[in-house]
Order: C-alpha cells, then sequence, then structure tokens
C-alpha cells in the first residue's frame, strides 16, 4: 500500500537526479511513497514495480532505475544472508515528516549493503534462459562463481550448512553463500569459534549465523588469544640479557 510523502521544490531541481532519464526521476519520487516510514523497501523488482510503475512501462528496467539511483547516492542496495533485497532511501529521515511512523521490519534485518559503484555488477535482473547449443551453434556456457572457501572455515560443517538449507528448502544463492562467509569472517575476526556458531545453525535449523550463547542464554565470549608477539629491538633485548646475568 502506497503512503502519503512530501515531495520538496530541490527535488525538481537536484542536478544529479535531472541528469538521469525522466522515468528514473519519477521513478525516485514513487519510491518515497513505496518505502516504509523509515525508507527501507523490499527491492524485488517484480515488487518495486507493482507499487510504483504498475500502469507504465518505462524505457529502462526497474533494477537498472535502482541501480543508477543507487549509483548517485540516492538509496543503497544491499542482500540478506537468504539472497533477498532490500533498498533504502538513503536521506529519507533528514526530508520527510512522518507523524507517529511505523516501527520498520527492514531496518532491524541483517543486510549486507552493497557499495554504490558495485552495484551494477551485483544487482541485475536474471537474464532470459539461453538457447541450446544446436540452436545457436555453441553450447551455453557454465556458471563459474561459486565463492571459494578461505582456510579458516571448516569445510564439513559448511557443506552441512548448505546441504541443511537445501533440506529445508531454502538453498542458497552463490551471492547467498558469499555474504554468509563475509558474516562468519567477522566472528572469526572477533576470535569465535566459527564451527561452533555453524553447527549450532545446521542443529536448530537456522537460515543464518548467530553467537552463540551459554545455558543461561548469555552470548559466549570469544576465545582469548594463546600468545602475544611483541617486537623488541636487539638493543633492548641484549640490554635485558645482561641484566638478568645472560653472557
Amino acid at each position: 500500500m502506497g503512503r502519503i510523502r512530501t515531495i520538496k521544490p530541490e527535488f525538481t531541481t537536484n542536478e544529479e537526479l535531472s541528469a538521469l532519464l525522466a522515468d528514473t526521476h519519477l521513478f525516485a519520487a514513487g519510491l518515497l511513497c513505496y518505502a516504509d516510514d523509515y525508507g527501507y523497501f523490499n527491492a524485488n523488482p517484480g515488487l518495486v514495480k507493482a507499487a510504483v510503475f504498475p500502469l507504465r512501462e518505462s524505457s529502462v528496467s526497474i533494477q537498472d532505475m535502482l541501480n543508477q539511483l543507487a549509483k548517485i547516492g540516492y538509496l543503497r542496495l544491499g542482500e540478506t544472508a537468504d539472497g533477498k533485497k532490500w533498498g533504502h532511501v538513503v536521506k529519507f529521515e533528514t526530508h520527510q515528516r512522518v507523524n507517529r511512523p511505523t516501527p520498520s521490519k527492514i531496518k532491524c534485518l541483517e543486510i549486507m549493503w552493497i557499495d554504490s559503484y558495485t552495484t551494477h555488477a551485483l544487482f541485475t535482473e536474471p537474464s532470459l534462459p539461453e538457447r541450446k547449443g544446436k540452436e545457436v551453434g555453441t553450447e551455453p556456457k557454465k556458471r563459474s562463481d561459486e565463492p571459494s572457501l578461505p582456510g579458516w572455515l571448516p569445510v564439513d560443517s559448511w557443506n552441512s550448512f548448505v546441504e541443511m538449507r537445501k533440506k529445508i528448502k531454502k538453498p542458497m544463492t552463490d551471492r547467498a553463500k558469499e555474504l554468509a562467509i563475509k558474516k562468519l569472517e567477522e566472528f572469526h575476526n572477533q576470535r569465535y569459534d566459527v564451527q561452533l556458531i555453524i553447527d549450532e545453525a545446521v542443529m536448530k535449523n537456522w537460515q543464518g549465523f548467530y553467537l552463540p550463547k551459554d545455558d543461561h542464554g548469555q552470548p559466549i565470549k570469544p576465545k582469548s588469544p594463546e600468545y602475544e608477539i611483541v617486537e623488541v629491538s636487539p638493543d633492548i633485548w641484549w640490554a635485558g640479557n645482561k641484566t638478568n646475568g645472560a653472557h
């Protein structure tokens, strides 16, 4: 359901928006009505079109318009670990005054926001199915963008998680795998036991990863470093040895 929003005079004189196609400029205004009271929205192109351009066929695809608006910083695009796409009008709360705003159900999600310069490469609409090789003279190309696994990631546990997602009928896209690995990398860098986190997700059929908790429901603390490397200059080292009686 659309929402009533305010369009300020600056919207039509904004140089970056005005440099885009007229359809995209109008589309940007429509997104304000589609977004929730904090500027967040489901960025599935089909849902966006149904809400913003239900009766209009634009010269540019919905996804391309989203990408263009992200490139100029009007909005940002991101994904959750399950592969769903989300958007956020960056300065929504600055320009909109919503009386008694409804809490956003999207704002609290763990969304991996994509840098505006790489948005176009990561957010593209699905291409049409390729013809069979005998029809075009060549065999269709196979995708080879399966994310590589870092050395710190326990492979057996990771494979169990991927298999679990298939069993609960929530298979992971390559992009979802990439985002999930980045999430695990954050835990790894904070010295949490990544294998414990993955195994708990598999055991409880979770679609994402969360910090493990103890029997009292409190998050388990990360592992303490086993040792610390301290750089000491040769002069200080020799001085210390002489003081201790070393020859």
